[in-house]
């Protein structure tokens, strides 16, 4: 059988930033042999429809995305996610029959309400589009391990490039030893 991973990104941020960059290849550093990178094309604008309606969106565009893939042909599947990505990747798993890992950057509060697989999960203090001590409720019950970091935004940065770089070296740590 053979692995997957599954990348999700967000809105104005693709594959190529590094929490997906370093996670995706990270991943096929521990045998992750098919990498399928999920990047949404002309997103309603949040301000004019609303957040719901955005969701909506990045959902169907994911299902077209990975209409065609052979879940059972996969004895591992993962799915790294960040901001609205995460609600399609909470939404997703509930659409396939198989247990899939979930890594959550920057997860929108929806995401984690969402969400019925453990899972692990980043967050900054400054997020604007997160409740942290909501998420870190929703996290226990869930039993997932969540990661909060001070000062940090919604892309997990802060205003000092030397502790940003120290924080992504960090997460890929974790992410690393989770993956075991």
């Amino acid at each position: 059988m053979a692995s997957l991973v599954l990348v999700f990104c967000g809105m104005g941020y693709n594959s190529d930033k590094p929490l997906l960059y370093y996670s995706r290849y990270l991943a096929k550093e521990k045998g992750f042999e098919k990498s399928v990178v999920l990047e949404y094309r002309d997103l309603p604008d949040l301000n004019s429809v609303g957040l719901e309606a955005v969701f909506q969106e990045a959902l169907r565009q994911s299902r077209e995305m990975t209409k065609d893939i052979d879940w059972q042909s996969y004895d591992r599947i993962l799915f790294l996610s960040k901001s609205v990505g995460t609600y399609c990747a909470a939404m997703l798993a509930r659409d396939i029959s198989q247990k899939v890992e979930q890594v959550y950057f920057t997860p929108l509060n929806q995401s984690l309400e969402a969400a019925e697989e453990k899972g692990l999960v980043f967050i900054g203090t400054r997020d604007p589009f997160a409740d942290v001590e909501r998420m870190k409720e929703q996290a226990k019950e869930k039993n997932m391990e969540i990661h909060v970091y001070e000062n940090a935004d919604h892309s997990l940065r802060s205003n000092d490039v030397v502790t940003d770089t120290k924080r992504l070296h960090e997460m890929m740590q974790i992410f690393s030893d989770h993956l075991k």
